[in-house]
Parts: C-alpha cells; structure tokens; sequence
C-alpha cells in the first residue's frame, strides 16, 4: 500500500538516510572536493527540523518504508519551488517521484501559483530525463525575465545548475 504523508519528525532519521544514500552518485559527476563543497550526503535531522519553519515536506511510503521524500515552499505569489526531492535509489523508475510531483502541482493550484520551479546539476542526466518527461522546460536566463517564470528568480543559474519550471 502506498501512502503520500506529512512526516512526523520521528521519521526524519529514515529522510535523512534516504537523502544521503540516494545523493552519493554525485560523488560520480563531481570530484570529492567539488562534491563535499556542494555539501552532497550531509544532510542532518537538525536541518529538517530547521527547514519546517519555511517549507512543506511529503513522504511516500510503501508499507511501513519511506521511498520518497520531498520539500517545497510557496516562494512567492506565482512560484513553487522544489527545494529536495529523493527517491531510494531501488525504488526509482517506480512512480514514486512522479506522484510527488504531481501532489506538488496539486498543492501549488490550490495555492493559486502559476509555477513549479527548481533547480538541478547540469550533469544530473537521470533528474534531466525525469524533469522533461513530467513536462518541466529548461528555464532560459532571457526567460526568467518573462511571466510567469519572471519571480523564480532575480538571477541566472548558478553554474552548472539549471533552473526548470513548469506553467501549472
């Protein structure tokens, strides 16, 4: 049985495992300084606690297992944006990410935004491929000047990062 929730915090331990684990293959696009520079696989309880205060959080689980997990925050009057989104690297190509995805947009029509937004490592092909098939467009800086991508952000990508959105 799969059920989409709002975490108890005696559930951030198993987020927090989830997140780290499934962050390691950036180890294989980065070298190990530029990979710890980025901060990849640190992520600790006291940061979940810490980000409750600005954004949302589901959990998928399948029976008793977290298999996703996601953050998000209404960033502005139009924009959603997507902070962290994990699914157990066993898990994946399972629907698990996409039912998130979709529990987001869902969230962010109620909310009246005119986009989801979020941001990614040029390199991380598998979020790519899985961003363009749910429809999500590769945000070009000229078009971040553009409604209604023109609020997710007052700058360019970092470099090599992409932003990506969605009209909703």
């Amino acid at each position: 049985m799969i059920a989409i929730l709002k975490p108890k915090r005696n559930d951030y331990p198993k987020i927090v495992s989830l997140i780290n684990e499934a962050d390691k293959i950036f180890f294989t696009i980065h070298s190990k300084k530029e990979a710890l520079k980025l901060e990849v696989s640190q992520e600790n309880v006291a940061n979940l606690v810490a980000g409750e205060k600005l954004r949302r959080y589901l959990i998928v689980k399948s029976g008793s297992e977290i298999v996703a997990f996601a953050s998000f925050r209404l960033k502005n009057d139009q924009t959603v944006w997507i902070s962290l989104l994990y699914v157990k690297e066993a898990k994946q190509h399972c629907g698990y990410g996409a039912i998130l995805i979709n529990k987001i947009e869902t969230w962010a029509k109620k909310s009246r935004a005119k986009v989801v937004a979020l941001e990614t490592d040029k390199k991380a092909f598998w979020a790519i491929k899985f961003y363009l098939k749910l429809g999500y467009k590769i945000i070009k800086p000229a078009d971040l000047k553009k409604f209604p991508f023109d609020k997710i952000s007052d700058k360019a990508p970092a470099s090599g990062r992409c932003i990506f959105g969605k009209e909703i």
